[in-house]
């Protein structure tokens, strides 16, 4: 660009595979002090979770790069949730624990 900045980069999967999740922390209603300015605030915040850079991402940004979920990895984690909770449920546990 002629003042010297990259252009926006834009990553997609194929036709083949649309859907993908970046992976992420949600937490509602949290309550800190984040500006000494303004005091204590409650925020819904987000957090990426990052991972090294691969190949094509790290030719644009070599730091890191967004952890991304697919919808086949996110079936499989609630398929393994779900197991674990019927497990639990028949053996009458009160913890769950992964599996």
């Amino acid at each position: 660009m002629p003042d010297g900045k990259k252009p926006p980069a834009w990553f997609a999967f194929d036709e083949s595979r649309p859907l993908a999740f970046f992976a992420g922390i949600w937490t509602l209603q949290w309550r800190s002090v984040r500006k000494v300015k303004e005091g204590e605030t409650t925020n819904d915040l987000y957090a990426f979770l990052t991972a090294d850079a691969n190949a094509e991402v790290g030719a644009i940004h070599p730091k890191a790069m967004p952890v991304i979920l697919t919808a086949v990895l996110i079936l499989s984690f609630i398929a393994r949730v779900l197991d674990s909770w019927i497990r639990c449920l028949n053996l009458g546990e009160r913890t769950i624990t992964s599996s």
